[in-house]
């Protein structure tokens, strides 16, 4: 831009001077001097707007583009493919295989078998009771049984032979049948004191020590499987008949840094009528054992799945008429880029983005920024984005 000397222009120079000249004069009254300045400062607002004028005309001519007066835009192609929606619930990690062992009899704790974090199969010995007593009663239920067993052989050698009792051959079978009975319930009440495994897993928790007493009721050991573990969440009555079984879901474990694709296995057939929802179950491999029991799941379930391809773009360039019509702007390149309003039936959104049922093409381009500063037809600058 040139620089200009203020007495480049005579009339802004002679203003100034009178303005002087004004202030110091004596003679004139006051209002004078009022319409005075008014008058001076009016004709220097016409030569202000001159110059103006005179700037924008070499700004005009200092603009090699041509394009100082079109609105700036950018444009990107639409999308199109399958439009799915996904709603958010939270789920829980459970397992079948969590078993919490606990005591049948009252017994000191004699010895562990087993540390924690070992893994062990089933069957296996974990820890073994103090069995004294009762291996006390077993002895003398086994010599009371020899004493019933001669006995009975007795009284049957007798009774064979005609000569005995039918009713002390009878008592004698019957009181060796009791003892019989009697050792048989005492030798299985010997499992009770050892403490076994139920299935093949590892040994996550062993609560009391050895020379402690084990207690009916209180847990002794926890042994855990976790090869197969599935997620469980509650789902509001709203979306029955929106999913289905072996529909797609996205699993985040936020805190594992855990995220997996799986699939419905299982939904339930029961709504809970203190919160209105029914189960979904999921089937998680997991291998590596990185989940684990009551650990809190994120889980975005599909409920839509767009039958056909469909347009896709971004939500936020969806506008609205003040009746509630609903456009976007394409470019139009009929003879020069311009932008076309074009009004569209929009369908579901998600994160961001929307399905369009009518109104666009795979083939059109969208003004994506500056689409809410343009009119319909009115001329645009494209530049790349």
């Amino acid at each position: 831009m040139k620089h200009h000397s203020l007495f480049k222009y005579p009339v802004i120079a002679f203003l100034v001077i009178l303005l002087s000249s004004c202030g110091g004069s004596q003679i004139e009254s006051n209002t004078q001097k009022l319409l005075l300045k008014k008058d001076s400062l009016i004709a220097l607002k016409k030569e202000l707007s001159v110059q103006i004028s005179a700037l924008d005309e070499e700004i005009k001519l200092s603009d090699s583009t041509g394009n100082q007066n079109l609105a700036v835009v950018t444009v990107a192609p639409v999308q199109s493919g399958i439009f799915r929606h996904f709603f958010k619930v939270q789920g829980v990690v459970e397992t079948d295989k969590n078993a919490q062992i606990n005591a049948e009899v009252a017994a000191k704790i004699i010895t562990i078998k087993v540390r924690e974090g070992q893994h062990v199969k089933q069957g296996e010995l974990l820890l073994e009771l103090d069995s004294k007593v009762l291996m006390g009663n077993i002895e003398e239920l086994k010599t009371q049984l020899e004493l019933a067993n001669t006995i009975y052989e007795r009284q049957k050698s007798l009774w064979d032979q005609k000569m005995g009792s039918e009713i002390q051959y009878l008592e004698s079978k019957s009181n060796k049948e009791s003892l019989e009975n009697r050792l048989s319930t005492l030798n299985s009440q010997l499992d009770y004191y050892k403490i076994k495994s139920p299935f093949n897993g590892i040994v996550d928790e062993i609560f009391p020590k050895e020379g402690e007493s084990a207690i009916p009721g209180i847990p002794l050991l926890r042994v855990l499987n976790l090869d197969k573990v599935y997620l469980k969440a509650d789902i509001s009555e709203n979306y029955l008949g929106k999913i289905k079984e072996g529909d797609t879901s996205i699993i985040r474990f936020s805190g594992a840094g855990i995220e997996i694709k799986s699939r419905i296995n299982r939904i339930g057939d029961f709504i809970n009528p203190n919160n209105r929802t029914f189960k979904v179950r999921f089937d998680l491999n997991n291998e590596n054992h990185r989940l684990i029991p009551n650990m809190l799941a994120e889980v975005e379930v599909m409920d839509y799945n767009s039958p056909v391809k469909r347009i896709i773009v971004p939500l936020k360039l969806i506008q609205e008429t003040p009746s509630g019509e609903e456009f976007v702007y394409k470019l139009g390149e009929n003879s020069t880029p311009h932008a076309e309003k074009v009004f569209v039936k929009p369908g579901i959104s998600f994160k961001g983005s929307i399905e369009v049922l009518e109104g666009l093409s795979e083939n059109d381009v969208l003004i994506v920024q500056g689409a809410r500063s343009v009119k319909d037809g009115e001329v645009v600058s494209v530049v790349e984005n």
